[in-house]
């Protein structure tokens, strides 16, 4: 719960909001992390199952449950899944180009200019 409520205040400070909520929900969250997780690792080439051995702990059925934000990974497996792509833990928080399905589930209501300020900042 801890690290939920860690990865979610994360979240919150790259989308620029201040105002804190103990009770966010994890899905939102998830999604965008397995979003973003697809994402690089698309783009990188990287197949499931080639991350899964780079990672030799988690499987391939583990990163298609994390891509599709059914999963919510501890700080720990945040950290290896980011060294497996090569990428800051930051990247999986990312809201730039987020698709409309996961702003909207997130109840954030994500805009295309704060996402573009956050990634600025970030970047």
């Amino acid at each position: 719960m801890i690290i939920h409520i860690f990865i979610t205040s994360i979240w919150r400070v790259i989308n620029g909001e201040r105002r804190s909520n103990r009770f966010a929900k994890a899905m939102d969250v998830d999604a965008l992390i397995g979003w973003n997780f697809k994402r690089i690792r698309t783009a990188s080439g990287l197949s499931q199952e080639e991350i899964a051995l780079r990672l030799g702990t988690i499987d391939q059925g583990y990163i298609s449950q994390l891509e599709a934000g059914e999963r919510n990974p501890t700080g720990r497996t945040l950290y290896k899944l980011a060294q497996a792509l090569d990428v800051p833990v930051g990247d999986l928080f990312l809201v730039n180009g987020l698709p409309e399905h996961i702003s909207a589930a997130a109840g954030s209501a994500v805009k295309k200019s704060r996402a573009g300020r956050a990634a600025k900042q970030i970047g």
